[in-house]
């Protein structure tokens, strides 16, 4: 399936014009650039999950090696420095990364490697300014800022100036704004590079220092070098990744200048727009209802238990799925090439049906299995936190279900940003107005009502204002197929309940078995998927099309036999 046209990127907010040669040049190579990234998106989501299931991974064992090289103490100072270090790096990103995934694609599949080189030095330029000013903000004005709301006469100002002048965060500065430097610079670079669909550089490269950092901390460790070792080796290993993508870049980010630069002004409306969003759905959505618990005077226990559920939930949502991050929405904008919508509307109905497909299953298994599951994992105490991960992910099954994210993809790919943010605002104020309602009453399960049904309001509002700019169904059939192959493993699931880690491995196998066998009984994917898996190459192509009917299998040999002449 062809691009048919091709528009280039506005400049100033406007189509620019160009000469014939150019446009002709343009329609010729556009087309065969957006396809040739839109083939590399299976291979590149398997690179990218592969990556977040050894991230997952990793991040487990960096943390036993940072708590057993540490005393308690000084494992609790870390974890204050790194709570600094999130906000720091939250402030640096301002939305940059979502702005890469989408602009640099865009204008490398229109305009070319000049263009898309041109976009990535200035988002780097821009990302380097946010780096120095809050590392500079780190260093040269934390220090002064608690002297200077100790003498304000306003509500809070004493209180928020004990907490910034904690020796946790005011002792280990300058490794912090090290590590901020580095790990901000690498996950710009990550975000360019995930948005090329080169996954598998970002395997190599991100996968080696995941594996040095817990090398170089435990060394530094060893040396009895404390918090600033653990943090210096965070640091150093952030800019040898950084020095490492930059030599892959190189030949792109050297690429000679366009004739005429585009303007990046859409690109940083539409990484200011992601900054506030990620804000509400992310920094502030969690700290609102805990800060609820504390106002209502629930104990630290019920605290502990709506977040350890809040946690397992979000984990459970996201383990298998990881790898769509980025992919999906690179897929999308090399997709969106020429404002072609037909074909957006074709990539956004695949993205859904992945993370579907992906993401129900392990759900569905944990809600079946929550009380096991967190016996297992943290013991009998924690045995009150059953019921709690139910329910929240029976409301994380429905957010997948309606979008999981991928509404808000194609919302950002075609400019309508300024939804997301509205929408994301609102369900931060539904989150406040359940809370308010539901945690005085029932307490941590209020909580988790209170943060788990904004989101599903989030993405049936979002597809609501996407349905009419795609012209595409929801992929309902699909859903519907899907949930009757889930309908066998889920009686077993709710017949046979087994205890213990061993237990739970042999229901986990079972479960599977079960699920494939209804997969390939009900076979859920359409003619449309069996287009788009005749374009593929790779070994998940043979995979796939066994879940294809038997009427859809036509137009995958159709569209083989066409790329093969």
């Amino acid at each position: 399936m062809w691009i048919r046209a091709v528009i280039l990127i506005p400049t100033d907010g406007r189509q620019t014009s160009s000469s014939l040669s150019r446009v002709t040049k343009a329609q010729r190579t556009g087309p065969l650039r957006a396809e040739a990234l839109v083939r590399r998106a299976p291979m590149g989501f398997l690179w990218n999950q592969i990556y977040q299931l050894w991230l997952f991974g990793s991040s487990f064992l960096l943390t036993l090696v940072l708590s057993r090289g540490l005393s308690t103490d000084q494992y609790g100072v870390f974890a204050t420095a790194l709570t600094a270090f999130t906000t720091a790096s939250y402030l640096a990103a301002f939305g940059l990364e979502e702005a890469a995934t989408i602009w640099v694609p865009r204008a490398l599949t229109e305009d070319g490697r000049a263009q898309a080189s041109s976009v990535i030095r200035r988002l780097i330029g821009v990302r380097l300014l946010f780096l120095l000013a809050v590392c500079a903000a780190l260093i040269f004005l934390l220090p002064v800022i608690p002297s200077l709301l100790a003498r304000l006469s306003l509500p809070g100002a004493a209180g928020l100036a004990s907490t910034l002048r904690d020796p946790a965060v005011q002792n280990h500065l300058i490794p912090l704004a090290f590590y901020v430097a580095g790990s901000g610079l690498v996950s710009l670079l990550f975000a360019i590079f995930t948005s090329l669909l080169r996954t598998r550089v970002t395997l190599v490269v991100s996968g080696f220092s995941q594996g040095a950092n817990l090398a170089i901390a435990w060394l530094f460790l060893w040396l009895g070098w404390g918090v600033d070792g653990a943090l210096w080796a965070l640091g150093i290993i952030s800019w040898l990744t950084a020095f490492a993508y930059f030599c892959w870049l190189a030949p792109l980010l050297f690429a000679r200048r366009p004739r005429q630069i585009i303007s990046l002004r859409p690109a940083l409306r539409l990484s200011v727009a992601a900054w506030q969003t990620n804000l509400a759905g992310g920094a502030l959505l969690k700290q609102v209802v805990v800060f609820l618990l504390v106002l209502y005077a629930f104990s630290y226990t019920q605290i502990g238990f709506f977040n350890l559920a809040f946690q397992l939930g979000h984990s459970a949502g996201l383990l298998l799925v990881a790898g769509l991050s980025g992919v999906s929405m690179a897929t999308m904008a090399a997709a969106y090439s020429g404002e072609n919508r037909s074909w957006l509307a074709i990539s956004w109905r695949a993205v859904l049906k992945v993370q579907t497909l992906l993401a129900l299953p392990l759900l569905i298994f944990s809600l079946l299995n929550a009380q096991a599951i967190v016996i297992v994992l943290f013991g009998s105490q924690y045995a009150g936190v059953g019921p709690l991960l139910q329910l929240f992910l029976a409301f994380n099954i429905l957010t997948r279900v309606s979008g999981g994210g991928m509404h808000q993809a194609a919302l950002y790919v075609l400019g309508k940003q300024r939804v997301v943010v509205l929408l994301q605002w609102a369900s931060l104020g539904l989150t406040v107005l359940l809370g308010f309602l539901l945690i005085p009453k029932v307490g941590p399960m209020g909580a988790l009502v209170a943060t788990g049904v904004p989101p599903v309001f989030v993405e049936l509002a979002q597809l609501a204002f996407l349905w009419p700019s795609l012209n595409r169904r929801y992929p309902l059939h699909f859903v519907l197929r899907y949930g009757l192959a889930l309908v066998l493993p889920v009686c077993f699931g709710l017949i046979w309940h087994l205890q213990g880690l061993i237990g739970l491995a042999v229901a986990g196998i079972l479960f599977t078995i079960l699920l494939v066998a209804g997969l390939l009984l009900v076979k859920p994917l359409e003619a449309e998927d069996a287009a788009l898996l005749g374009k593929m190459n790779s070994w998940l192509r043979s995979a796939l099309m066994l879940l294809i009917r038997k009427s859809a299998l036509p137009a995958a040999e159709v569209i083989s036999a066409g790329d093969g002449s």
